[in-house]
């Protein structure tokens, strides 16, 4: 068992110095590539108005469009890149959308009343180690979130929490487009790589 915990941090270790790798990548990249813009910012043509160092290395494995929503999945050697992206929104709309956002995140975790209540307590009440954790981006909505194998939010538990994963909203004045950001990468990935990362991704 601890010898299986041990090549477990190591995996994890690896996994924080790979992506921290990708998000401090140099900024040399030939000007003739497509997706390098005046200045070294990567924007690839599937990120729409992103830009930034953070999206170097990611490939387009899947894209779905419906209407005036896109959303697009790209992976790299660490992690899985999941985008929604919505156009021509304005302000107020956009802005409405990402407080929905963030208080649907909220719920799945807001203490809820026990199927088994029991003498002591009949609420499940979330483990603030479970709990998303918001960090400082600018004037955008951004959390650190654990994420189960499905990608999804909500989980209380180790056994549930299998991804660590940022969850952000980026806006974009001049295009009217909003995207929805959302990383996904080992668990033991450390907080401050991906909040590194994601002070990288810009949306002009």
């Amino acid at each position: 068992m601890g010898q299986q915990r041990k090549a477990g941090d190591v995996a994890d270790y690896l996994a924080s110095i790979l992506l921290l790798l990708s998000c401090l990548a140099t900024l040399t990249a030939c000007q003739s590539q497509p997706n390098v813009r005046r200045g070294g910012d990567i924007q690839p043509p599937w990120a729409g108005q992103l830009r930034g160092e953070g999206l170097r290395g990611f490939v387009v494995t899947e894209e779905f469009n419906r209407r005036s929503t896109i959303m697009i999945t790209a992976t790299n050697h660490v992690g899985i890149l999941k985008l929604e992206r919505f156009d021509g929104l304005e302000a107020e709309s956009a802005h409405r959308m990402i407080e929905d956002g963030i208080m649907g995140l909220e719920a799945l975790y807001a203490n809820a009343l026990s199927p088994y209540p029991g003498d002591i307590s009949n609420r499940v009440v979330t483990e603030a180690a479970y709990r998303p954790k918001r960090v400082a981006d600018g004037a955008h909505a951004a959390f650190l979130v654990f994420a189960n194998d499905r990608f999804g939010y909500g989980g209380t538990t180790a056994d549930q929490c299998v991804y660590r994963s940022v969850l952000a909203w980026r806006y974009s004045d001049h295009s009217g487009e909003l995207t929805r950001i959302r990383l996904f990468v080992p668990r033991g990935v450390r907080d401050e790589v991906l909040e590194r990362w994601l002070r990288s991704i810009a949306c002009p």
